[in-house]
């Protein structure tokens, strides 16, 4: 599950910007759109110097297999 894959990284002490401060963004897709089910499968891990200021999850019509997960950061 996602909570046990993201553990090892947060464990580890990076930051991620999937199902944690922003959100959880359900990024498998199915027909172009998210699935209904919280599915966070994608992430962003930062090392401690590096903060990240925002993070969402695009959705277009076209896909129909992941959603693209983006953040803004800023380095220490």
């Amino acid at each position: 599950t996602y909570v046990e894959d993201c553990k090892k990284f947060t464990d580890a002490g990076f930051v991620g910007a999937n199902a944690g401060d922003f959100g959880v963004f359900s990024t498998i897709m199915k027909g172009g759109k998210p699935r209904e089910e919280n599915y966070p499968c994608d992430n962003i891990f930062v090392t401690p110097n590096i903060k990240i200021l925002n993070a969402e999850a695009v959705y277009e019509p076209w896909m129909d297999d992941h959603a693209i997960l983006v953040a803004d950061i800023e380095i220490h």
